[in-house]
């Protein structure tokens, strides 16, 4: 399974969308409209912006995916740099205290190569589910709209985003309502992902990560991928 490496390649923005099949009923003699999403909750997009690729380093890495990725055949798990927005412990700085392998920290500072925010699920979820049950390791709190991901199959991930959040009495221990639903069954004591949460995702097109190389030397590019769930 390829890997997009974020430790070369540090995207300055992303852009996360779910789009389904949304179909309408048709409008009742009321007025009302019922209108449903037929896709099973839709599929991740991804669309990556970065700035010049200046070392020989960061362009090798691009082609590595690029042509890995078979034109959108073959599955790359992609993490989403959102650590600002996750459930870190409070007193957590955001400074860059723990870098990556590479000694160098993600472009805003977050992406670390420890975990940050401990989390794994308190009990087993079923395919299709919108709830998991999560017990943090610290005294993070979710609030709703932070990224997560959970491993499942042969190498793949899933990504969610959270709704909402309902403490249940036990501490540290939340009920987090999540899109899209469960693309697999979990059990309890899986880890969840808050740090660098990660989808597997293919290529949307065929050039999704087609870049221009000025001169030889600077490479300049944007990536467009959609979740992968075969």
């Amino acid at each position: 399974m390829l890997t997009f490496p974020y430790a070369t390649l540090k995207a300055k923005s992303f852009r996360l969308d779910l789009v389904g099949n949304v179909v309408s009923g048709g409008i009742t003699a009321s007025g009302q409209q019922q209108r449903v999403n037929a896709s099973g909750g839709g599929l991740w997009t991804l669309a990556l912006d970065f700035p010049r690729l200046t070392t020989p380093n960061q362009i090798r890495a691009w082609r590595a995916v690029q042509f890995g990725s078979d034109g959108g055949v073959e599955p790359v798990n992609v993490a989403v740099c959102d650590l600002r927005q996750a459930p870190t412990p409070p007193g957590w700085s955001g400074s860059a205290s723990v870098p990556h392998s590479d000694d160098a920290p993600f472009g805003d500072g977050s992406l670390y190569s420890s975990i940050i925010i401990g989390a794994e699920l308190s009990a087993s979820a079923a395919l299709r589910a919108t709830t998991i049950r999560v017990l943090f390791d610290g005294d993070g709190v979710p609030l709703g709209g932070e990224f997560l991901s959970l491993a499942y199959g042969d190498e793949m991930n899933e990504l969610h985003v959270v709704l909402n959040a309902t403490a249940t009495g036990t501490p540290n221990e939340y009920d987090l309502t999540i899109r899209p639903p469960l693309r697999a069954a979990h059990d309890a004591g899986e880890s969840v992902n808050f740090d660098h949460p990660t989808g597997t995702f293919v290529l949307a097109q065929a050039d999704s990560m087609s870049m221009a190389t000025e001169y030889g030397r600077w490479g300049n590019g944007t990536a467009a991928f959609v979740e992968y769930v075969g």
